[in-house]
């Protein structure tokens, strides 16, 4: 009689020597990957600091590309610059050694943080700087889309992408009306409005659609003023962007003012789909497509331009923030996709 058990074993025993194998392969193929990786990232001038979590997320990613932007600058220099008093600010919650106490930021008479920005911005401490702007406190699968080149790219960066970045918004899924230069009544979705804009702007609609989360929505269904169309004065304009919202108790108004006049940008933007399209192509004409092209960038300038200055944002965090919103639009499709990374490397750092 055939002995049924010494059949099991055999097999059993087979199984486990394919899984050993199988295992030592991809072992193989990881240190092999990890060889080939680790020169070319010191060869992109990357600190040993940053090339540990840069192998390992190339080992998880394969197909993500990291580029070192050298700015040149000494690392405290740099802080020191960006620790400029109401230059970077963070909202008065946040705990006391995030908020500088400076003079001019902090009010000793009263035991007040003075207010930059709105009734709650205040600026950040240097410890706070510090940590928002060193980029190895991001290296990871999701703060790292704040070096993602943000240039636009048809493709991999599709409609359904745009929709995953509006998701819990009221642009969510939803169409909005508006009249055309030909005097046409056109109704859009808002994605597509993104998809348009990039289009024309060479941005990428992820990061469009991420900064207009970022600027105007308040809530899974209610949106800032900025975009009514209903702030008295400013009846009919829209500013998805907020761009010209200077900081102080009259941001909306100031970037509504700004929305109105001129021609320039397709202004004045006197429907949404002006807006939307409008301030894609500003952002792409004064950021992107001159040099400031990762939302890093935009927020702290460390190129050659305006240095320290041409700064889009106050918020210290949005960077971070609209990163998860990036990484998100992307979904398991960021698995598969050639993304390329721009991280800036300082001199001196520790």
């Amino acid at each position: 009689m055939v002995d049924i058990s010494k059949i099991h074993q055999k097999t059993f025993c087979q199984q486990q020597m394919y899984i050993e194998l199988s295992h030592l392969f991809q072992l193989r193929r990881n240190q092999l990957l990890l060889q080939i990786d680790l020169p070319k990232l010191q060869q992109q001038g990357f600190p040993s600091t940053y090339i540990t979590p840069l192998m390992k997320l190339h080992k998880q990613y394969p197909k993500w590309e990291f580029e070192a932007f050298k700015t040149g600058l000494d690392w405290n220099a740099a802080v020191a610059a960006e620790s400029k008093v109401g230059l970077n600010l963070l909202s008065n919650s946040k705990s006391y050694d995030w908020k500088s106490t400076a003079d001019g930021a902090y009010n000793w008479k009263t035991d007040k943080f003075v207010v930059f920005d709105g009734s709650t911005w205040v600026t950040a401490s240097v410890k706070a700087v510090r940590y928002y702007m060193d980029p190895r406190n991001f290296l990871d699968e999701r703060g790292i889309f704040q070096f993602e080149s943000l240039k636009y790219r048809s493709d991999v960066q599709t409609q359904t992408g745009v929709e995953n970045v509006l998701r819990n918004t009221p642009m969510y899924n939803t169409n909005f009306t508006y009249t055309n230069n030909a005097g046409k009544n056109v109704s859009i979705k808002y994605s597509k409005a993104f998809m348009e804009a990039a289009a024309a702007s060479k941005v990428s609609p992820y990061h469009l659609a991420s900064r207009v989360k970022q600027e105007v929505v308040i809530s899974s269904t209610m949106m800032s003023s900025s975009v009514s169309g209903n702030v008295a004065g400013y009846k009919g304009i829209y500013n998805f962007y907020n761009i010209g919202a200077n900081s102080g108790a009259n941001a909306v108004k100031n970037g509504l003012k700004w929305a109105s006049t001129g021609t320039d940008y397709s202004r004045p933007w006197n429907n949404r789909y002006r807006s939307i399209y409008g301030g894609a192509c500003y952002i792409g004409k004064q950021y992107i497509n001159v040099g400031q092209n990762t939302l890093y960038l935009q927020k702290f300038n460390v190129t050659a331009t305006k240095r320290y200055d041409h700064q889009y944002m106050a918020n210290i965090e949005a960077p971070n923030n609209e990163a998860t919103k990036t990484a998100n639009a992307y979904g398991s499709d960021k698995d598969n996709t050639p993304i390329v990374f721009s991280i800036p490397v300082y001199n001196n750092m520790p």
